[in-house]
């Protein structure tokens, strides 16, 4: 995502923009706001188009001083699908050195004990009317078809706006089989991400 960014930035000097890429937020210190990589316009030497909202969290240091905020979130696709470090916050990273990103913790709510592959997903809470064995088929659905789409769209070289609408896609079939299993799939996956 760096190299994303670096490049993007690269793009648009060369394009003649001297500007800044990361934009603050006049009446919360806390939301920052990055452009979107598809529809930059340069008009007159200012670059337009659409922003995304990049959520800080405060940090004290150990005088009791407010120090250094870190990066905890991004409004884009990309972000809410991964929960990893996206192009926007890596725009951020590099403008607003040494700020640094805060991987979010999984948010485990359903169980006490977490799921740890799909034969362990039947210890997950279950869905009144949804049998073990169908919320098993479920979920190895899921995972199938995510598998799937990865392997037809990989060799295409879509643009960045077609896979944002790829991730969507993705993100919106995980949030219906996590509805109808009653698990935290990407949570789990998280956590599964925590341990190694």
């Amino acid at each position: 995502m760096r190299i994303k960014a670096r490049n993007h930035i690269a793009a648009q000097q060369g394009r003649g923009y001297s500007g800044q890429f990361v934009y603050a937020t006049d009446n919360d210190h806390l939301v920052i706001h990055v452009h979107s990589f598809q529809d930059n316009v340069i008009t007159q030497g200012i670059l337009e188009g659409t922003f995304y909202t990049i959520q800080l969290e405060p940090t004290i240091d150990e005088d009791g001083m407010e120090d250094l905020p870190l990066i905890v979130g991004c409004s884009c696709v990309a972000f809410r699908h991964s929960q990893e470090c996206c192009k926007h916050i890596a725009v951020v990273i590099l403008e607003k050195r040494p700020m640094q990103f805060k991987r979010p913790m999984a948010s485990w709510t359903n169980t006490e004990v977490v799921p740890m592959d799909a034969d362990m997903v039947d210890d997950a809470e279950v869905v009144v009317g949804i049998p073990r064995k169908a919320k098993k088929q479920i979920w190895r659905a899921q995972n199938n078809f995510t598998k799937e789409l990865v392997k037809i769209v990989l060799p295409l070289h879509i643009d960045d706006s077609m896979q944002e609408t790829v991730d969507e896609i993705q993100y919106q079939i995980q949030l219906l089989c996590e509805k109808l299993i009653g698990t935290d799939v990407a949570g789990r996956r998280d956590r599964q991400y925590e341990k190694k």
